[in-house]
């Protein structure tokens, strides 16, 4: 599991790419929007909120982007879940006539 400290810096990175506040990550990643506040004063975050936000930021990293320094893991490939407002969805096909 990531510590807070380098949850923070999938965090930050994600928002400078995406051009979104820490705020508006804290609510995609873990439908939290003072996680990342809160740890940037120095508080802390439950294990569960943790584990939701690396798994978000897993699923769902931005493509060119590096995943930070000294943060274990990275982007998994596949199915993205929990898109950020703005990622293009497939559309449903159409099975009608």
């Amino acid at each position: 599991m990531l510590s807070p400290d380098q949850l923070l810096k999938l965090a930050a990175a994600y928002a400078e790419a995406t051009d979104l506040s820490l705020i508006t990550v804290g609510r995609f990643a873990c439908n939290n929007d003072k996680i990342f506040v809160r740890i940037s004063e120095g508080g802390g975050a439950l294990s569960r909120s943790i584990e939701q936000a690396t798994l978000w930021f897993e699923l769902n990293w931005p493509k060119g982007l590096r995943w930070p320094a000294g943060v274990p893991g990275g982007p998994r490939g596949g199915a993205r879940r929990g898109q950020a407002r703005g990622t293009p969805r497939r559309k449903a096909l159409s099975t009608a006539p």
